[in-house]
């Protein structure tokens, strides 16, 4: 099987957590770049996150993202939509920013079959904290044949602070190890991965890094 490259932003993500609850440039439009590597620290791919429309209701806060995953030749191998929440105390990330590169392109379709579910992230972190798991499951059919991703992020624990630099700036970290469970089963194969994964969480700016024995992915740009 191929080397999973984890997407993330990040998984995923790259979402803000200030000390003004969705006081953030996320809910404003932005374009946000992220570089993938492999183990051997070669890059691999490139996430291109597009701030595209914000709502504001009562105390919470949705912001839509459209991401973009190209492959290291710079060819596009898949789009989404997909959502930001802030509510209350609290960031709820969609969970399929979560998604591994590799099953994104395999099973991201306009026609699969899912429930939203989100990940969430206080707004106040310390070093000890255990943070709530999350779950996502996602149904495709591909040429007549039923494909079914199941992900599980859990034993997600704030384990200190690091600082972290890149590209696109400087930043004091928590963070932030858990474990992907992924089950992908297609037709009556049934094939379940378990990925240690590591992120560098900024409490001011957002996700800026995740990795895994995989590869690792970091932000590269904000415009």
């Amino acid at each position: 099987m191929k080397k999973i490259l984890i997407a993330v932003v990040l998984s995923a993500i790259y979402f803000v957590a200030p000390c003004q609850p969705c006081a953030s440039y996320f809910f404003e439009p932005k374009k946000i770049e992220w570089l993938r590597y492999n183990a051997r620290g070669i890059q691999d791919g490139t996430l291109l996150y597009t701030i595209s429309a914000q709502s504001l209701k009562n105390n919470s806060s949705n912001a839509a993202v459209n991401v973009q995953l190209y492959d290291r030749n710079a060819k596009l191998l898949n789009t989404g939509s997909y959502s930001v929440k802030c509510l209350g105390q609290y960031i709820n990330v969609d969970m399929r920013f979560f998604i591994p590169a590799q099953q994104v392109e395999q099973y991201m379709s306009p026609t699969a079959k899912m429930k939203l579910s989100f990940l969430e992230y206080p707004l106040h972190l310390k070093a000890g904290d255990q943070l709530k798991d999350g779950y996502f499951q996602m149904e495709n059919d591909k040429n007549g044949l039923k494909q079914i991703l199941q992900m599980r992020i859990v034993q997600r624990t704030v384990t200190g602070t690091e600082p972290v630099t890149t590209a696109a700036g400087a930043w004091d970290c928590f963070v932030i190890t858990y474990l992907l469970k992924l089950n992908l089963q297609t037709g009556p194969i049934s094939i379940p991965l378990s990925i240690q994964m590591t992120e560098w969480y900024a409490p001011s700016f957002g996700i800026v890094k995740t990795s895994s024995a995989e590869g690792y992915a970091e932000i590269n740009s904000v415009n």
